[in-house]
């Protein structure tokens, strides 16, 4: 019998990764806490950190942002790159974004 593999939300691994680089708590400490495995937030760390450089690249950020944004939203399949929930005949970001700010 196969385990289902748990999927964590990224906020919640950003948490956890910033607590663990605070130092206040062991990454032990934090795993058992929020009952993950100690190798699960030490894979989460490392990550983070080989990918810190970007937060300091706005050319890089913004477009990530709106993609990420897009996809939180159901607006644009993650797969296959097409925008999915959206209706419109000619689509825009703007379009997009205003449309889903609208619908919460």
């Amino acid at each position: 019998m196969s385990r289902k593999r748990t999927v964590y939300a990224t906020e919640l691994k950003t948490k956890l990764v910033l607590e663990a680089i605070k130092g206040e708590k062991t990454i032990n400490e934090i795993a058992s806490e929020y009952n993950i495995t100690p190798k699960n937030l030490q894979n989460w760390k490392a990550k983070f950190l080989e990918n810190a450089e970007l937060a300091m690249e706005p050319a890089i950020i913004a477009p990530i942002a709106v993609l990420s944004f897009l996809i939180s939203f159901h607006a644009l399949d993650p797969l296959t790159s097409k925008f999915s929930a959206c209706k419109f005949k000619t689509i825009s970001i703007a379009k997009i974004i205003f449309s889903c700010l609208s619908s919460r």
